[in-house]
């Protein structure tokens, strides 16, 4: 399931960089390890990919719960926990993989679930071939971010299709026991189990023991069972 991605425009702030042509990917992303309020400081996996300056955007990909009831409420949400939340902010200076940041924060996040997101900033920039994200990688991408103080001119396209959240991986089992009517029902299988597909990524992590079979993953797809499968 690809369809848990994102694009931010903004127009607005300081200008810093002249006029750009962009194209292909504009963005440098890290992990979120912890962050602090005094002063305003995060500290992320890779920290030599920002730069004093540039604009960051800040956003928890997932961490919400889900009801693990093997029955047709397996995967209904019980909460969020934080997932989608976002803020932006701007790097007043760098030491290492600790960013100092110009304005307090506003959320806390939970630590190797959220994703900074880096853009320099533009005054005025035109799209001249398709700008992507990093394609989601199971802890960061899926998110295009730029910011423009003056124009933003698009000529071309700004297209994050297919890179969000991955759908469950294709799998082949070899001596099952199946037969002509086989009832294999359960919403939830342990991973390696032939009565079960894999389920597809949300926002909720994978439940351990639960992670192949038809009930949804949060806003995942769940995966197909071996029962009334079609003819081949």
């Amino acid at each position: 399931m690809n369809n848990f991605f994102g694009v931010l425009l903004l127009l607005a702030g300081l200008p810093l960089v002249a006029q750009t042509d962009l194209s292909g990917l504009v963005n440098v992303y890290g992990i979120l390890q912890s962050q602090s309020n005094c002063p305003p400081t995060i500290w992320v996996s890779d920290g030599t990919v920002f730069a004093p300056g540039m604009a960051i955007l800040i956003i928890q990909m997932g961490n919400a719960t889900i009801d693990t009831d093997n029955s047709n409420r397996f995967g209904n949400i019980t909460d969020l926990n934080g997932s989608g939340r976002y803020e932006y902010n701007r790097i007043r200076g760098i030491s290492g993989n600790e960013l100092e940041l110009e304005n307090s924060l506003l959320h806390t996040y939970t630590p190797q679930r959220t994703q900074v997101v880096g853009s320099r900033i533009y005054s005025s920039a035109t799209v001249t071939e398709t700008l992507r994200p990093q394609p989601w990688n199971g802890t960061t991408g899926g998110v295009l971010f730029v910011e423009c103080t003056d124009r933003l001119t698009l000529n071309a396209d700004v297209d994050a299709s297919g890179a969000g959240c991955r759908g469950g991986e294709a799998v082949v089992y070899d001596n099952i026991s199946c037969s002509v009517l086989t009832f294999n029902r359960a919403y939830s299988y342990a991973t390696g189990n032939w009565r079960g597909a894999p389920k597809g990524e949300g926002i909720a992590p994978f439940v351990s023991g639960a992670e192949v079979g038809r009930g949804p993953q949060a806003n995942g797809g769940g995966g197909g069972n071996n029962h009334n499968s079609g003819g081949g």
